[in-house]
C-alpha cells in the first residue's frame, strides 16, 4: 500500500476511534444510561459527543475518498485499523487491560491490511 493510502487509512481510523472515545467520555460524564428524553438530550448536546460526531463525519468523508482511491472492498478491509486504534485508545484513556489475545488480534489485522494493500 503506497504511503498516501496508509496515511488516508490511518487518518480514517484515528478519526473514527477518537469519536468513539469522545462518545464514551460524554456517557461517562452523564452517568449510567437512562432511556429518558432529558438524559438522551443531555448526552447529545454534550461537547464531547458533538465533537465526536464532527470527527465521525470527517472519517466518513475520508472513507468516501478511499472508496474511489482504493475501491470499496479494499477500503472496508483497511478500515479495520479502527479496531487496532480503539484497543490503544481504550488502554490510554480508560486503562482497559490489553490481553495477549487482543494484541495478537491487532497484529493479525495489521498483517491482513498489509497483505490486502500489496
Amino acid at each position: 500500500m503506497e504511503a498516501g493510502r496508509w496515511i488516508s487509512n490511518i487518518t480514517f481510523a484515528v478519526l473514527v476511534s477518537t469519536s468513539y472515545i469522545l462518545y464514551a467520555l460524554a456517557f461517562r460524564d452523564k452517568g449510567p444510561l437512562v432511556w429518558e428524553f432529558k438524559y438522551v438530550l443531555s448526552v447529545v448536546l454534550h461537547p464531547f459527543f458533538i465533537l465526536g460526531l464532527i470527527l465521525a463525519l470527517g472519517g466518513s468523508v475520508v472513507r468516501l475518498g478511499l472508496f474511489q482511491y482504493m475501491g470499496i472492498s479494499r477500503t472496508v478491509i483497511a478500515s479495520e485499523l479502527t479496531i487496532v486504534f480503539m484497543l490503544i485508545l481504550s488502554f490510554l484513556f480508560f486503562r482497559e487491560r490489553l490481553t495477549l489475545q487482543d494484541m495478537g488480534g491487532a497484529v493479525l489485522i495489521l498483517v491482513g491490511v498489509w497483505l490486502v494493500g500489496r
